[in-house]
């Protein structure tokens, strides 16, 4: 999924990290090295507000990063070592750690070795209406804090303090979302702002609910296309070939990328990713086989209750907590006790249709 940032321009007067900041067309494009704290995290299809002290500049899609070897003048506090420090025009001393509140006179200046990043956005740059005030992003950050010149933004928050101010941000980040969770050529990634008839309405609160429906049901597209590749576009458990209804589930729930290992995922239909994350589909991590709880079961998918998986398997270990969780909410006296209280699972809205156990695949 695409992230939001905030980043903040030299015109600013900042003093980024000791240094003197970099130079920057802030409709363009964007500059910063290897020792900015996030400078790994802002990527290509991330949206970005271009903001100064007091205003919100702009708004953009990243259309590239480019880097390249450089290198820096870096103060320090003579006293602590941290590059929290800054210059004060009227005060002596003119120096100030903000980390160990020391003054002095001069920092310790050394010339570093950085790799130079810049982000480039020029041609899908929209500028903000005047006077948006930037604290408005500090609102939407987050984890707010005063440090960070590339700083993450929460795109719920985002969606509630911007509101209608700054509608054509709001369709950046749909094209943002469509473009992470589309195949290249799917869709038109240039944002829909040309025509200024255009629709343009800004709904936040819907925008993070499909989000979240598209991160939990497709999960990150490549990770998504390799488990197609490794499974042979195969469901792992119904062995459904419509590639339209096979989802990437996460064994181990996603909390970073790590998580995107192909031994943390499993190939599965639609219907399936919804039984397996509630906790009513588990997989024997011995036998690699598939067991279903009553209530599934009883909703049309006892067929399918002992199948055994298709290679590649998925780890072992990275299975047995969902099937020992399974194990104790549907095998063990008390959980079989619950089972007979359930519903069916189709007045859960599971039911068989074409697709389904007793249809094809």
């Amino acid at each position: 999924m695409s992230n939001a940032w905030s980043l903040i321009t030299i015109d600013s007067g900042r003093q980024y990290g000791g240094n003197d900041g970099y130079e920057e067309n802030p409709s363009a494009y964007y500059t910063y090295d290897s020792r900015v704290p996030n400078h790994k995290q802002l990527a290509e299809g991330d949206v970005v507000f271009v903001r100064n002290a007091t205003h919100i500049l702009g708004a953009a899609l990243v259309e590239s990063v480019s880097s390249q070897p450089g290198s820096k003048m870096e103060r320090r506090c003579p006293s602590c070592g941290a590059v929290n420090v800054r210059e004060r025009k009227s005060r002596n001393p003119a120096w100030r750690c903000s980390k160990c509140r020391a003054e002095f006179e001069n920092p310790v200046e050394n010339i570093v070795d950085v790799r130079s990043f810049t982000a480039h956005y020029g041609k899908t740059f929209r500028t903000a209406p005047p006077n948006l005030d930037a604290r408005l992003l500090k609102q939407a950050a987050a984890s707010p804090n005063d440090q960070l010149a590339i700083e993450r933004l929460d795109v719920g928050k985002l969606a509630k303090v911007l509101g209608g101010a700054f509608l054509s941000a709001g369709d950046l980040l749909r094209t943002a979302a469509l473009s992470k969770t589309l195949d290249p050529g799917d869709a038109d990634a240039s944002p829909a702002t040309e025509n200024p008839s255009n629709y343009a309405i800004w709904e936040g609160d819907e925008r993070e609910a499909v989000l979240r429906s598209i991160r939990i049901r497709r999960g990150q597209q490549s990770f998504r296309r390799r488990l197609i590749r490794a499974y042979g576009g195969r469901c792992a458990v119904s062995g459904c070939e419509l590639l339209d209804l096979l989802e990437a589930a996460h064994i181990s729930p996603y909390k970073g990328a790590a998580d995107h290992h192909l031994e943390n995922g499993l190939l599965l239909r639609a219907d399936l990713h919804t039984l397996f994350d509630l906790g009513h589909l588990a997989i024997e991590p011995i036998t690699m086989t598939a067991k279903f709880s009553k209530a599934a079961a009883l909703g049309g998918y006892a067929q399918l209750d002992g199948t055994r998986l298709t290679k590649p398997l998925p780890s072992a270990a990275a299975l047995q907590l969902r099937w020992s969780i399974f194990v104790r909410n549907h095998m063990t006296p008390c959980g079989l006790e619950k089972m007979a209280k359930e519903p069916a699972a189709h007045s859960h809205g599971i039911h068989k249709d074409p697709g389904g156990p007793e249809g094809h695949p």
